[in-house]
């Protein structure tokens, strides 16, 4: 397993960007990546390369902007978005044979 490491440029000690492992070269596990100011901004996961799990976005001030679930690359479960003031913006729900 290879786990890479990204940083903003010139910030290497409290700017890193994402975070990402990988088996054979495809994605693996869970992947995060900050903004500049450090909140988080996005969470998902990986198995063998294909999106499959829980996947978070957050707005800069660190309240979730979206939030749903992933089965090989498709839009699985209940999906719901908010406005930055936490209100919620949409909800959709997926069946695994569908996909937005």
């Amino acid at each position: 397993m290879k786990q890479t490491i990204y940083w903003y440029k010139g910030t290497k000690r409290t700017g890193k960007r994402s975070e990402v492992s990988f088996i054979n070269g495809n994605p693996n596990g869970i992947k995060i990546e900050w903004f500049r100011n450090g909140n988080k901004e996005l969470e998902l996961h990986y198995i063998d390369g294909a999106l499959n799990g829980l996947y978070t976005r957050y707005f800069e001030n660190g309240n979730k902007r979206e939030e749903g679930g992933f089965k090989d690359n498709r839009k699985n479960r209940k999906w719901i978005e908010w406005f930055e003031n936490r209100d919620i913006k949409s909800e959709e729900t997926f069946q695994e044979n569908e996909s937005d």
